[in-house]
């Protein structure tokens, strides 16, 4: 079972080491563009991101059982991928997001709207 754990700390720091370039770009894309997907997406992948780190802190550091780390790291994805739902969800033309009142009122894709004129 030890050397699991090697094999899991060794893949879990590069994942974390490429996360965090990731998140390094996803900053600059955001402060460059002042984009709300990049806010978006930068808040995400800092979710799944963490939910290794906090995987590895409890395994290692606090020495809790691989279930129990298993089951932070999956708060963290849940959450992770709940905001990158939400962001394609919400997301519209621009960067910005649209509001509640604009999701209902908005026509539904393939209405008479889509229709292309015949010749």
């Amino acid at each position: 079972m030890e050397h699991c754990i090697v094999i899991l700390t060794v893949l879990r720091t590069t994942a974390l080491l490429f996360a965090a370039v990731f998140l390094y770009f996803t900053g600059r894309a955001w402060l460059r563009t002042r984009a709300s997907s990049m806010a978006t997406l930068f808040v995400a992948v800092g979710l799944l991101a963490g939910g290794a780190l906090a995987e590895g802190a409890a395994l290692q550091g606090l020495g809790v059982g691989l279930d129990t780390a298993h089951l932070i790291e999956s708060v963290f994805l849940l959450l992770g991928f709940l905001v990158l739902m939400l962001s394609v969800l919400l997301h519209r033309p621009g960067g910005r997001f649209r509001s509640r009142e604009a999701l209902e009122t908005e026509p539904e894709p393939g209405g008479e709207e889509d229709e292309v004129p015949g010749p």
